[in-house]
């Protein structure tokens, strides 16, 4: 399971921290063009290193998947019918947490031209910081970042089943 949480969780991050790089590059060519004297404005050249620019400011909000419980090694490849329902439930109250705390309605620096939010990336953090432990945690270190919630008990044992003849 812990191979599985190394190769998969860091894709999102990665790109989208590959994409917010070249939104700022493209965001400096824009205001490097502008001290450009015209002369060297009006050269292919100029022409060319403006046509990379851009003025655009975006924000990119994170709802990144964390299981509230371990999971199995099956975790790539489960998507019974409880499971999704599971995962869509977290989506929808970490979507809800997101829109409640509107991080991207704080004015934005004139320098920046992409910003990228992670709400309960930073909760969770808050949480670790201040000393927060989970109620369910085991041996294992519990790092910065992952959820981890007391499991709920399990039902009795279910009747067993008469053998086929």
């Amino acid at each position: 399971e812990r191979e599985k949480d190394i190769r998969y969780s860091s894709r999102t991050r990665i790109n989208t921290d590959a994409f917010a790089r070249k939104h700022e590059v493209r965001h400096a060519i824009n205001e490097m063009f502008k001290l450009l004297p015209p002369a060297l404005a009006s050269t292919p050249q100029g022409r060319r290193l403006h046509a990379f620019g851009c003025v655009t400011e975006m924000d990119i909000v994170q709802l990144i998947y964390r299981p509230e419980a371990p999971q199995s090694a099956q975790k790539d490849y489960e998507f019974s019918r409880s499971t999704m329902q599971a995962r869509w439930r977290q989506g929808v109250q970490d979507a809800a947490t997101t829109l409640q705390a509107a991080p991207w309605l704080r004015p934005k620096p004139e320098d920046v031209g992409v910003r990228v939010f992670d709400v309960i990336h930073q909760e969770l953090e808050a949480e670790y910081a201040a000393g927060a432990q989970p109620e369910a945690c085991g041996p294992e270190e519990i790092l910065p970042g992952t959820r981890v919630k007391q499991p709920r008990p399990k039902p009795g044992p279910k009747a067993m089943r008469k053998p086929r003849p």
